[in-house]
């Protein structure tokens, strides 16, 4: 980062302030302004006032003071090292980037998450994603991992059920740096290579892990197709066409903005018409909810609750199309869990069913799915329009008259008791 006038003239004497003059502020205005675009700064000590101006394109700056065109950032120098780009969380809290390593032939997924605040007790997190700590060494998600120190890694306070990396290699080269200060680049360097050793010493975890993950892949498979939660190319002929109005992705949007860096959810709701799901609006996970950044759990009694009331907004009646989500990074295809959940709610609507995986890259990008259950069993990406125009020539939404909501009377008590 250039130096600014104050700081540059400050190494020369006992400057108190600056006064600068420069287009768009008034004299005697103090600003904090780059060395290098100044037009005049006149320096005032205790019994000088010396005019110092711009005679040249050169900056006015002691030859002992170096100023680079940007200084780099943790998240800039392990970005380079590893090839991966960092993007900083809407919250502003760190940079994160996905990664994988691969040793005996079996690839290990983390999420890498670099804090940038000066006081992080740990300016960087390294964790396992697929397979999860949690897949890998199998303990309870509600009690204490007693050991993990012997597996080099710690549970993340800030991510409960998750753990990330903790050798003490990795610990002794945190040690040698104060908060928010850079690390070198041999030290960077090690520091990834402790990632690639313990990626090649956790093989036999991940090999049992990938075995299970396979053998309970293999269950579901019974009578089932052989594409099995496969990405399939073309359309599927239930699911042609997915249309989103203007509030369900601003409420989409809105949810995980919200919770960011931190995985949300929440139900789709709106009308199949022959082979195009119109998606009417998304709803937040609930109250009684679990969020880190590579996991949550949604409030199902919530949802119970919140689809009738608003299905009763509108003219024609809402039905359960699916859900949606955030995921970390840029990965935009579905864990084991997501196939899980995805097969619950494919059951339950009866017709296959529509997941959504939101990405910030750093944009918002929608990646929309349909999984064909009771079919191919495979996953498919129908066209996509998102916008009310999208919705001419039908009446999806239009908002139910005085009229209607009396004929619905009976029907919206006996929900309510229902539900309750």
């Amino acid at each position: 980062m250039a130096m600014n006038a104050y700081e540059a003239y400050k190494m020369q004497s006992n400057c108190k302030k600056v006064i600068v003059e420069a287009p768009g502020h008034a004299v005697g205005t103090v600003v904090d302004i780059m060395v290098d675009g100044f037009d005049k700064v006149e320096r005032i000590t205790e019994n000088v006032c010396e005019s110092i101006k711009k005679e040249t394109d050169t900056a006015i700056v002691p030859d002992s003071v170096v100023t680079p065109s940007k200084v780099q950032t943790l998240a800039d120098l392990f970005g380079e090292e590893l090839e991966e780009k960092f993007r900083r969380t809407e919250s502003g809290d760190g940079m994160y980037a996905g990664i994988s390593m691969e040793a005996e032939g079996m690839k290990q997924q983390y999420l890498v998450f670099i804090s940038t605040a000066d006081n992080a007790a740990v300016p960087i997190k390294v964790i396992p994603v697929v397979p999860s700590g949690f897949e890998l060494f199998g303990y309870s998600k509600k009690k204490p991992f007693k050991k993990a120190p012997s597996f080099g890694v710690k549970p993340d306070k800030d991510n409960p059920g998750e753990v990330y990396l903790e050798t003490m290699r990795m610990k002794r080269i945190i040690q040698k740096y104060k908060p928010g200060e850079l690390w070198s680049r041999s030290d960077i360097k090690e520091y990834i290579q402790e990632i690639g050793d313990w990626t090649q010493q956790m093989s036999p975890q991940r090999k049992e892990a990938l075995e299970k993950k396979s053998l309970h892949k293999r269950t579901e498979l019974i009578g089932r197709s052989r594409n099995r939660f496969d990405y399939l190319k073309g359309s599927c002929k239930k699911c042609r066409k997915i249309v989103i109005s203007d509030r369900a992705y601003t409420s989409i949007l809105a949810e995980a903005l919200s919770r960011d860096p931190d995985e949300t959810g929440g139900i789709l709701l709106g009308i199949i018409d022959k082979d195009t799901w119109y998606v009417v609006e998304a709803t937040d996970p609930g109250l009684s909810t679990f969020h880190n950044r590579v996991h949550h759990e949604m409030d199902e009694k919530y949802h119970n609750h919140i689809y009738p009331v608003i299905s009763r907004l509108y003219e024609k009646d809402l039905c359960l199309l699916g859900l949606w989500h955030r995921h970390p990074g840029t990965l935009n295809t579905f864990s084991g869990d997501d196939n899980r959940t995805n097969t619950s709610y494919s059951e339950a609507i009866g017709n296959g069913t529509l997941s959504f995986l939101l990405n910030f890259v750093p944009d918002a990008q929608l990646t929309c799915y349909y999984l064909d259950d009771k079919g191919t069993g495979s996953y498919y990406k129908p066209e996509v329009k998102i916008g009310d125009k999208y919705f001419k020539g039908t009446d999806y939404l239009v908002l139910a008259d005085e009229k209607t909501l009396i004929a619905r009377k009976r029907q919206m008590q006996r929900e309510i008791k229902e539900v309750g």
